[in-house]
């Protein structure tokens, strides 16, 4: 059993192989996986401007939060950050336990324990705190409420989940820091390409003060209502949603579709941001990632094709914002490396007055083909064990690594990349691109 501010984040032998391939300061990558384990030590929320101001809220929250102050809540991935345990999110727990007893609280880290485990699990787990159950042992298993209030945690993080919802919205600072690269103005038509869960696009909704057009897409319709809702809470008109995957958008009989009746077609956006589906490996706090190579190689793919329309879609002298909350360089610097080097458009950095947020892009060695398969061979049949129940066979397959050129050094220096050994937030990624001229 060990503690979580020593634990280290479980990851794919393999992916860690990887990653080093990109990491030529020794010990820095070790950092890195070390800091995912645990959550930032600051919560932040973005004021409403629409709303209210942002000293109004601060009174607001003041006034709620000297309630809480003996409180501390810590659990699990999901609840690590400030909530208690639902009872869904029991896996197991002896027998014996009634309402109000006092139960320490472990996350099954390898997810091997059998749900309804009635004796102490020996497997490997992580202790995250002490609390008191709301509810007998055998109500865990039938009920949906809350099994467990937190009590005692390893970390401090304010109950601010749900609190003023019409005013406030809990978001971290980076993906913030990405509305304000695209630099929105007021009348302005932009697309958010993949605007699920609505954060950045209604972000940029209220910089523009509500003023233009946003189109948000996601292909999935029930993600896409998440944003409409998100939108009427926050007061916010200017945003339109629609189920879509954002690449078709000009392709086939669904271009003349957008065309006619909302005017999406080539060189016709001001400002478009690209936030697309990633690895994820810059989320916080994460205990246990199963993602093999084959896993992660699926994403650039999906990236390049959306850069690909986005640019399309792009007024010459139109702004671009490229973000993910991952630190896969394969996603990130290498995107951004292939946008450069096919699409007609340059690279710039963010607001003057953000500049000093995050750390410049990484660079790096090519490696040739002998070092990378020397770096990866001692990894090549090693595998983490898959959860209890699983049927996905975790064998790691054979894939062909290809490193891309870096970036220039003052290529590197334009672009922000949020570390979280060093930044004490999730690792996240942005870049800014302005085109320079159309498309032939």
């Amino acid at each position: 059993m060990q503690d979580l501010t020593t634990f280290r984040t479980v990851l794919d032998p393999s992916l860690v192989s990887f990653l080093g391939l990109y990491h030529d300061t020794e010990g820095h990558l070790e950092s890195v996986i070390n800091a995912l384990a645990r959550p930032p030590s600051v919560t932040s929320l973005r004021v409403n401007t629409l709303l209210c101001s942002s000293d109004s809220l601060l009174k607001d929250l003041s006034d709620v939060l000297s309630r809480y102050k003996v409180e501390r809540h810590q659990c699990g991935e999901a609840i690590i950050r400030g909530a208690d345990i639902y009872a869904p999110g029991v896996l197991a727990a002896v027998s014996g336990i009634q309402a109000e007893d006092k139960v320490s609280v472990y996350i099954d880290v390898d997810q091997q324990v059998h749900k309804g485990l009635r004796v102490e699990f020996e497997g490997r787990k992580v202790f995250v705190g002490n609390g008191t159950t709301t509810m007998s042992r055998s109500a865990f298993y039938k009920s949906t409420g809350v099994a467990v209030r937190m009590t005692e945690g390893i970390y401090r993080s304010p109950p601010l989940n749900g609190i003023f919802p019409e005013k406030c919205y809990l978001q971290n600072i980076p993906s913030m820091i990405t509305a304000h690269y695209l630099e929105a103005r007021e009348g302005d038509r932009i697309i958010d390409m993949c605007a699920s869960p609505g954060g950045k696009t209604s972000h940029i909704a209220q910089l523009m003060r509500n003023n233009g057009t946003i189109f948000s897409f996601d292909r999935n319709e029930n993600k896409v209502e998440v944003i409409r809702q998100l939108c009427q809470r926050l007061a916010i008109t200017c945003v339109r949603a629609f189920a879509m995957d954002s690449t078709k958008l000009l392709e086939g009989e669904e271009q003349q579709k957008w065309r006619e009746e909302f005017d999406i077609r080539p060189e016709s956006f001001d400002r478009i941001l690209l936030d697309p589906p990633c690895s994820g490996l810059g989320q916080r706090p994460r205990m246990r990632e199963s993602m093999n190579l084959v896993d992660l190689f699926s994403y650039a793919p999906y990236q390049r094709k959306l850069f690909h329309t986005a640019i399309r879609l792009l007024k010459v002298g139109g702004v671009l914002v490229y973000s993910t909350c991952t630190l896969n360089p394969q996603e990130n610097e290498e995107v951004v490396r292939y946008a450069l080097d096919h699409f007609p458009v340059k690279l710039v950095g963010g607001p003057q007055h953000l500049s000093s947020l995050g750390s410049k892009g990484l660079t790096w060695r090519v490696k040739s083909e002998g070092e990378i398969e020397e770096i990866m061979k001692s990894t090549r049949d090693e595998h983490i064990p898959a959860p209890h129940g699983s049927q996905k066979k975790r064998k790691q397959k054979q894939v062909k690594i290809v490193m891309s050129e870096s970036l220039k050094e003052e290529e590197a220096e334009l672009v922000r990349r949020f570390d979280p050994s060093k930044d004490d937030g999730i690792g996240f990624f942005i870049a800014k691109f302005v085109k320079i001229a159309d498309m032939r």
